[in-house]
């Protein structure tokens, strides 16, 4: 790669970041968590790459649906004092998902990490074993208590799990 494509590369990756950290975190006062089971997972190696792997336990205990958005959650690992996105949701539409009232779902993620040339997402250096996290998109549906409010997407991040080889 061309330093120029490099560069423009790096300022792209640079504006991701930065709009994806834009997004709003989970307003204190929302009902709805996420437990990673098991709470140790194997990075599984395959010929083409690496696969993480995990159910997610999302509840709902609110009194309203919130929406899951997207087709999964990201990973991220803590690296030193902060977190760091190693393994990106790729899918080819949208997988909604509706989480009722007072209730939990599981959502099964898998995500990929390819280290076999011409596949992506290519798995980044630091998807090593680790403390990690998944960060899903949610959306409040409304609420039943009055009118519904533009919907608002925020950043509902898991408790943390470990990853190992």
């Amino acid at each position: 790669m061309t330093p120029l494509k490099e560069r423009l590369a790096d300022t792209l990756y640079a504006l991701c970041v930065a709009l994806c950290s834009a997004c709003a975190t989970a307003p204190k006062h929302i009902d709805v968590s996420v437990n990673v089971a098991p709470d140790t997972v194997r990075l599984l190696e395959t010929a083409d790459g690496v696969i993480l792997r995990a159910d997610a336990v999302v509840s709902n205990g609110e009194s309203y649906p919130v929406y899951i958005v997207g087709c999964g959650p990201a990973a991220e690992r803590q690296i030193g004092e902060s977190w760091k996105e190693v393994f990106s949701p790729v899918c080819a539409t949208s997988g909604n998902r509706l989480a009722e009232p007072k209730s939990a779902m599981t959502v099964s993620v898998m995500l990929y990490g390819f280290t076999k040339p011409g596949l992506a997402p290519r798995l980044d250096p630091l998807a090593q074993p680790g403390l990690y996290r998944f960060v899903f998109q949610v959306s409040q549906a409304g609420r039943e208590d009055g009118p519904t409010e533009p919907q608002k997407s925020f950043r509902l991040v898991s408790r943390t799990f470990m990853v190992t080889r």
